[in-house]
């Protein structure tokens, strides 16, 4: 199955090719990007730092974790870590996600099949069946899955409310008493 580039718009067959429009062409990666209101857009960029944080809109990358069946198809997403300080509008998918808080944009991507621990690049590009089955996810009714996530992590931001939780430990005097 083959692809156009969003970047260059040429034609290619896998993941990773030579795009004259990116800077560093052999990690190019396809992404889908979801913000918090709006339509979610599809965007190839290079697989580096400073690209996932501009997919982020400035944002501090931190992993979000997602319900099972998302992994198992080996989706993968970030969010901005300071959404909170930010005051970033909250995302409308988050009880797709498991979240009863998420905050600003999300960008998925697809793990590869395999971990290389001498390979930094995890990310993989989406494919356009991909890219359709997780608009779908999204499109339709949360499932029991998400919605039971989405319970838990309710509690626990009502055992959190700062968003913080230093190895269990409520408040950092709780912490303090401890060292």
């Amino acid at each position: 199955m083959w692809s156009l580039c969003k970047a260059c718009g040429q034609r290619r067959i896998d993941a990773y090719h030579a795009c004259p429009a990116s800077s560093n062409p052999d990690r190019a990666v396809t992404i889908v990007v979801v913000p918090p209101k709006g339509a979610l857009t599809v965007k190839e960029i290079d697989d580096e730092y400073p690209a996932w944080k501009d997919a982020l809109d400035g944002g501090t990358l931190s992993a979000l974790a997602l319900p099972p069946e998302l992994v198992r198809r080996r989706y993968a997403a970030f969010i901005d870590d300071d959404g909170i300080d930010k005051d970033l509008p909250p995302n409308r998918f988050a009880s797709h996600l498991g979240q009863d808080r998420l905050l600003g944009p999300v960008v998925f991507f697809r793990m590869g099949d395999e971990y290389n621990p001498d390979d930094e690049r995890d990310a993989q590009s989406m494919t356009p069946d991909e890219v359709a089955w997780l608009v779908k996810y999204l499109s339709s009714p949360p499932t029991a899955e998400a919605l039971v996530l989405t319970e838990r992590n309710r509690a626990w931001w009502q055992a959190h409310p700062s968003g913080v939780a230093i190895f269990s430990y409520d408040t950092v005097d709780d912490l303090l008493r401890d060292l």
